[in-house]
């Protein structure tokens, strides 16, 4: 199991000990996240949060609202589910489904393969005597920005989900309760996004038709919730005018 020793508050076992007898428990394991795909469920009890603010770095105002990052802390079972489908939809995409400048939450991709393409482009442009614009947008707090509608039309109609999969994320996405917990004090439940294990890769698919529409002069890197898509385009020299509206 990849899954990290911490728990939960909510889980019943706590996840060391889990780890520990890790062949009493696969069984038991196995068949719930089978029933949950076959039965396209996520299960309700797996959906509960409890979301932490904690500092994005060490030094930041402690009275200002954005320097927090809400880490949420989810059950060990929904997150194992999770991974599970994780890996099934990377193994979906990866059949010429993603985009291939797609840097974010890619398998030996990352910052530094998003910033080799864009600076070896740029340089190739200069030494073609051509001009290069680029063109930096970011996103702030980019996980909450997916739109469940747009996303499931997605999902449907880009990758082609039907039946037994597309109802297992209509299942996932719906409902999910989330308790603020600061100190010992926790709030009541609220119904809301927030991050979890799949959701980068929900994220990343919801963007997909909005890259695959400007390439292959484009990459795009998502770093946890903070999106850049940089866009570069070449110009002719003997341009008199460039427009970026």
């Amino acid at each position: 199991m990849k899954s990290a020793p911490k728990s939960c508050q909510l889980d019943p076992v706590p996840t060391s000990v889990i780890k520990q007898c890790i062949d009493v428990f696969v069984p038991y394991i196995t068949n719930i996240v089978n029933t949950s795909l076959s039965s396209s469920c996520f299960p309700e009890s797996q959906k509960i949060a409890y979301v932490r603010p904690l500092l994005k770095k060490a030094g930041l105002d402690r009275e200002i609202l954005k320097n927090y990052r809400p880490v949420s802390n989810l059950k060990f079972l929904g997150k194992t589910i999770e991974r599970v489908v994780s890996s099934r939809i990377n193994d979906h995409i990866s059949d010429n489904l993603s985009d291939v400048f797609q840097s974010a939450y890619k398998q030996n991709h990352g910052t530094e393969t998003a910033l080799i393409r864009v600076n070896n482009d740029i340089l190739t442009a200069l030494d073609n005597g051509m001009i290069t614009a680029l063109v930096l947008l970011d996103l702030s707090a980019a996980f909450d920005t997916v739109d469940h509608d747009v996303l499931i039309f997605r999902l449907r109609n880009h990758l082609g989900l039907r039946d037994t999969a597309l109802n297992w994320c209509k299942s996932y996405l719906s409902q999910r309760p989330q308790h603020i917990c600061i100190g010992n004090a926790i709030s009541d439940a609220v119904v809301l996004d927030y991050s979890s294990i799949i959701s980068s890769i929900m994220f990343m698919l919801m963007t997909l038709r909005s890259t695959s529409h400007s390439n292959p002069v484009n990459t795009m890197l998502t770093h946890h919730s903070e999106l850049w898509k940089i866009v570069y385009k070449k110009f002719g020299v003997g341009c008199s005018k460039t427009s970026l509206n």
